[in-house]
């Protein structure tokens, strides 16, 4: 039977920007079947403050360009004209994808497609196709990670923000791919692909105001393999936003600022510490042993010991280590790999830790200086592209290991 195709589209304030992503789509080599788009934002903006009420305009302008749009089919969900809005604490992109995906889910069939993505997107013509090739390759998956790749725009000082944060996801993705944690998946809204009986069986999407699309592929990886190859690139828009409170628009405002706290690179030996520790858990099923974990369960459990109640409830191997991997999860690697940076009696700087990998990892890449603040950005861009690159080789990788 035919999968179907349904790209699930969030819209606020998308007026300059959502109808390229729309026109990526009519373009596609393997059309869309329906694309959902839900318009929205909080009600009480209308009354609100003169920026929240620009953007209530954006929407009713978007709303009747969206009614004579033809070139799709289309369901749009108003949750933007006054008395449809978000009321109290059900708003943002989480309750928007939500929605969505509810809306998608509620005709679909198990072996059709939710295609998550964003109003400030533009996708490649082949980019369903390869979404739907991914999954017809790799039918046990329950989500698709995309690769993306942020277009710079024309002012220098944004491009340096947004090419450091890129490069900070970048790192610390390859470093999980390269010691083969069942949650190294890049988590951006825009890149989601997932089998509607996999959205069923994880229970749906959590409307976290932020993140939600992590949470929401961590879910997704407690119930079977995320993937991270297909052969097609998405270009996501380099945005500033204080919508949210953490994301790409986010990053790049805090940046501006020279606020990086959030964003921290961290050394190979962490992530070699939490692949020891993996190495440990099935050997953990026979009784107590230390693990690289203990200092970091002890600050921030109370307790080192998060495997005696696991044993007791897994008398297999097997599903002892699952249940190993999803108390350790993607949300704790973070929080690990934060207290070792916090407790770290040398710490090395974001810069040294990045050229570290940089010579380990990529000996043809020329540069070896590194000064977030000064680089030219010409260079930082060479790097990035670098990092994409060998990125694209590790996910195929990863995906072979995972048959």
């Amino acid at each position: 039977m035919e999968r179907r195709l349904f790209p699930a589209v969030p819209a606020m304030n998308e007026g300059a920007f959502l109808p390229a992503t729309l026109r990526s789509l009519t373009r596609q080599t393997l059309p869309p079947t329906r694309v959902y788009i839900c318009v929205n934002q909080p009600d009480d903006w209308h009354g609100g403050s003169p920026a929240q009420r620009a953007v209530c305009r954006d929407n009713r302008e978007t709303l009747d360009w969206l009614r004579g749009f033809r070139e799709l089919p289309l369901t749009v969900l108003d949750k933007s004209t006054p008395g449809r809005g978000w009321q109290g604490k059900r708003s943002g992109a989480g309750w928007a994808r939500k929605v969505l995906m509810d809306a998608i889910v509620a005709d679909a069939r198990d072996e059709d497609i939710l295609v998550s993505m964003d109003g400030d997107t533009c996708y490649e013509p082949g980019y369903l196709a390869a979404v739907c090739d991914s999954m017809r390759a790799h039918p046990r998956a329950t989500a698709l990670s995309a690769p993306f790749y942020h277009p710079l725009g024309p002012v220098e000082e944004q491009n340096r923000a947004l090419l450091r944060y890129e490069l900070y996801m970048r790192h610390y993705f390859l470093n999980l791919l390269r010691i083969g944690s069942p949650y190294a998946f890049l988590a951006l809204g825009s890149t989601i692909a997932l089998p509607v009986w996999a959205y069923r069986k994880a229970g749906g999407i959590s409307p976290f105001r932020a993140g939600e699309d992590f949470y929401f592929l961590q879910k997704l990886a407690k119930v079977g393999k995320v993937l991270n190859t297909c052969d097609s690139v998405v270009y996501p828009a380099a945005r500033l936003s204080d919508r949210v409170d953490f994301g790409t628009g986010p990053a790049i405002l805090k940046g501006l600022s020279g606020s990086w706290e959030s964003y921290p690179f961290f050394p190979e030996a962490f992530f070699e510490d939490l692949r020891t520790a993996y190495d440990l858990f099935p050997l953990l099923f026979d009784g107590p042993r230390a693990t690289p974990l203990d200092p970091f369960l002890e600050d921030h459990f109370g307790t080192a010991d998060l495997w005696t109640p696991l044993r007791k409830n897994f008398r297999n191997r097997s599903l002892f280590v699952r249940a190993c991997h999803e108390r350790i999860d993607g949300l704790r690697i973070r929080q690990y790999l934060g207290f070792c940076r916090k407790t770290d009696p040398h710490p090395l700087s974001d810069e040294e830790i990045l050229m570290d990998f940089v010579i380990r990892r990529l000996p043809e890449c020329p540069l070896r200086e590194l000064d977030f603040d000064k680089t030219p950005v010409a260079d930082l861009d060479a790097l990035r592209n670098a990092l994409f690159f060998e990125e694209l080789k590790a996910r195929a990788e990863s995906t072979g290991r995972q048959e």
